[in-house]
């Protein structure tokens, strides 16, 4: 049997450009006021995900259909943070786009039990008649009476510049408007702002909407603890960044919640690291 043959080099290589452009990420990130927002706020989504995902333990067929959707949002945020920060800034894109995708999916399921039961039990067909991403997007957009079709121009962005190989999306590719396309991955701050922005429209929204379900079925001080931290950072995100007015009186009532409960039972506390 013949020796393994070495991991290639230029894999190292190609590693050590990718760290590199992560550190000057980060950098960015930690010196832009509206990036440090963006990636706080993601965090604390990203923290509800996996604590209701993961946590919250549950025997309800419809729940942890709805948990696995939630690793789903979880595991593609972070790919998509992981590849923006190294300089893969298409790729970061396209993983956007995916998890786009599933944020309207859990929408439309998180606040209605039987849909969940539905979704989960349907045939291959089913699923291509009812839950197709465009039967999905025109299901929410009657929901909330919405005509102008945003959700779908989100969607076909992010298609055209990212997912599908299109002349638009060679813009992605290149360090700057009139500069050669750039082989490998590469720091480019204003795509990174781009693209960061992008990411936390997506997985702002999609946690929220994950939170409603679990939110109502919340048993503890650990769970209020978890949805408290997110709606602190939520607030003012949407107030910045979505133009909703922010109402304190949510956070309010819930912290009272917790205060509460905490003299009650003072040992029980929630561990985010």
């Amino acid at each position: 049997m013949n020796s393994p043959t070495p991991f290639p080099e230029n894999f190292n290589s190609l590693h050590g450009h990718e760290e590199t452009n992560r550190e000057k990420s980060v950098e960015a990130v930690s010196n832009d006021e509206v990036l440090s927002l963006h990636f706080d706020t993601l965090e604390r989504s990203m923290n509800l995900l996996e604590y209701f995902a993961r946590g919250w333990e549950t025997e309800d067929p419809d729940d942890i259909a709805l948990q696995l959707l939630g690793v789903r949002l979880f595991n593609g945020a972070g790919a998509a943070i992981k590849l923006l920060l190294a300089g893969y800034h298409q790729a970061a894109a396209s993983q956007v786009r995916e998890v786009l995708e599933t944020s309207f999916l859990v929408d439309l399921l998180a606040s209605d039990k039987p849909l969940i039961a539905a979704w989960r039990g349907a045939s291959d067909q089913e699923l291509k008649k009812r839950f197709s991403p465009l039967k999905v997007r025109l299901a929410l957009d009657k929901r909330y009476g919405h005509t102008t079709m945003q959700r779908a121009a989100h969607y076909s962005l992010l298609s055209s510049l990212a997912s599908h190989p299109t002349p638009k999306g060679f813009r992605l590719l290149r360090p700057g408007p009139n500069q050669p396309a750039f082989i490998g991955p590469f720091f480019n701050g204003e795509s990174l702002k781009a693209i960061g922005s992008e990411l936390a429209k997506v997985v702002v929204p999609a946690a929220s909407s994950f939170r409603r379900h679990f939110q109502e079925r919340a048993r503890g001080l650990a769970d209020y603890e978890v949805v408290l931290h997110h709606l602190e950072g939520v607030g003012r995100w949407m107030e910045k960044f979505l133009h909703r007015p922010y109402d304190p009186a949510p956070v309010r009532e819930l912290a009272l919640l917790i205060a509460e409960l905490k003299k009650q039972a003072p040992a029980e506390t929630v561990n985010r690291d």
